[in-house]
């Protein structure tokens, strides 16, 4: 059986929280604007449950590069001056 012929959707289970959220960022990432990223933490802490966020958290800050994962913390840390 070639099991690219009969491919799961998994947008079918997933709850429909968790689809706002992933549209919620896909229209972020588009934007790619300070509005959008305020309205994206709304979103995702109305949607998603804290382990859920943390989850995400986690594994985006695992994909940044050294010098990035600094740029964050710098950035973070102009936020609250």
């Amino acid at each position: 059986m070639n099991i690219q012929s009969n491919p799961i959707n998994f947008s079918r289970f997933a709850p429909k929280a968790m689809k706002a959220a992933l549209r919620a960022i896909g229209y972020a990432l588009t934007l790619k604007d300070l509005a959008s990223m305020w309205d994206l933490s709304a979103t995702l802490y109305m949607r998603l449950s804290a382990s859920e966020r943390a989850f995400l958290a986690i594994a985006v800050l695992w994909s940044l590069t050294d010098d990035e994962y600094q740029s964050v913390l710098e950035y973070m840390a102009e936020g609250e001056a």
